[in-house]
C-alpha cells in the first residue's frame, strides 16, 4: 500500500460522514483574486517589534 493512499484513509475516517464533501470542495473564489502574503510576509510584519 502506498503511503499517500493510506493517509487519505486515515484522514477520510477522522473527518467521518463529511469527508467526502470536505474532500471535493471546490471554492467558489476565484484563485487570481486572491491577494496573498509574499514570502517575507513575517519578516515584514516583525522588523520592528522588540521581540528576540
Amino acid at each position: 500500500m502506498v503511503a499517500t493512499e493510506l493517509a487519505a484513509r486515515d484522514l477520510s475516517s477522522l473527518l467521518g460522514k463529511e469527508a467526502e464533501d470536505l474532500l471535493t470542495y471546490k471554492a467558489k473564489v476565484p484563485k487570481d483574486t486572491l491577494h496573498l502574503p509574499g514570502k517575507d510576509f513575517v519578516e515584514r510584519i516583525f522588523v520592528y517589534s522588540d521581540r528576540k
